[in-house]
């Protein structure tokens, strides 16, 4: 459940299902996809010299990246704040929310 803010009073709740606080194991399926699609690209150009294959896995565990970050994170928020727009403030009866956020370590 990530944190959203009333832009109004400033309460603050937990909406949906990513969690509340910074989280490494989000990075887990990012870094996956990245060594599967570079290893892939690594691997689908045979016939191509080494430092051609390198340059084309690393392109495509760079992209495998930044696409499954996409995925995994900004989606999921996206449909959060999509869900907490749906609800109303307790305090100020308002339905404007700020975009989810986490706490981090140590607050």
């Amino acid at each position: 459940m990530a944190l959203v803010q009333c832009k109004g009073c400033g309460i603050k709740r937990a909406v949906g299902f990513m969690p509340t606080t910074t989280c490494g194991l989000l990075l887990m399926p990012v870094f996956g996809v990245a060594v599967v699609s570079g290893l892939a690209g690594f691997d689908y150009f045979r016939e191509v010299h080494i430092a051609g294959r390198l340059i084309i896995g690393l392109l495509a565990a760079i992209l495998g990246c930044l696409i499954s970050a996409v995925a995994v994170h900004y989606i999921p928020w996206t449909l959060e704040w999509c869900l907490a727009m749906t609800r109303r403030c307790p305090e100020c009866k308002g339905r404007k929310w700020s975009y989810p956020f986490t706490e981090g370590f140590g607050q």
